[in-house]
Order: C-alpha cells, then sequence, then structure tokens
C-alpha cells in the first residue's frame, strides 16, 4: 500500500473584497468524527486538517492552524478558527489540507469579519 494523497482545497477571495476587513473568525463545514477506530494511530483514528489563509491571491500563506476532525463517530462541533487578523486589498484566500487517510467532506464555509476603511 503507497502513501496516502493529500486532500487540499483552495478559496477564491472571499468577503468585501477589494475592501479590507478585520476578520473575527471562519467556520468550515467539513465532515467531523471521521476517525476510523481500527485504523493507523493517530492519523486514521485522530485525524487532523490544516487551515493556512493568504492575502496576495495565494503567493504567500500563514502558518497553518491544525484543528482535530474528531475520532470515529464523534461531533466535537465545527471547524473554526478565530481572530485570522486583516485582511489586504486583493481579499482572504483559504487553503485546507488534511494529509490522514480518512474521507473527507467539506460542503462550504463562513468567514465573520467587519469591513475596514
Amino acid at each position: 500500500m503507497g502513501d496516502p494523497i493529500a486532500y487540499q482545497i483552495e478559496s477564491g477571495p472571499v468577503t468585501g473584497f477589494p475592501n479590507r476587513v478585520r476578520v473575527d473568525h471562519v467556520t468550515f463545514d467539513i465532515a467531523r468524527g471521521v476517525g476510523i477506530a481500527t485504523g493507523d494511530d493517530p492519523e486514521q483514528t485522530d485525524p487532523e486538517v490544516y487551515i493556512e489563509w493568504s492575502d496576495d491571491g495565494g503567493r504567500n500563506w500563514s502558518v497553518p492552524v491544525v484543528r482535530k476532525l474528531g475520532r470515529q463517530a464523534t461531533s466535537p462541533g465545527p471547524v473554526r478558527v478565530n481572530r485570522c487578523g486583516m485582511t489586504k486589498d486583493q481579499g482572504r484566500r483559504w487553503r485546507l489540507t488534511a494529509y490522514d487517510a480518512v474521507d473527507i467532506e467539506l460542503t462550504g464555509g463562513d468567514m465573520v469579519g467587519e469591513k475596514r476603511k
């Protein structure tokens, strides 16, 4: 068996583009409780997602914030990152990456912020 293929998805520029926005928090609608009880520990039993953002069109990315997707059949609440700083005039892009060999399902996300002048 070979190495698992990473799951990675990137958004386009979001909310307030081209205005600057102070990002209070972002929430992703991603399936939780996807760990595999009999899988490799911790890669499959307690999988993670790495969340990054870019304010320059995807040329540079933030340091990843790690969030747990949850052990099998648990539902620990939404995947959320608080206090994500100020966007620039190119808008904010998001990137989610998961390296663990589990099923990943992302159906959307919501960025809450306030426009700045």
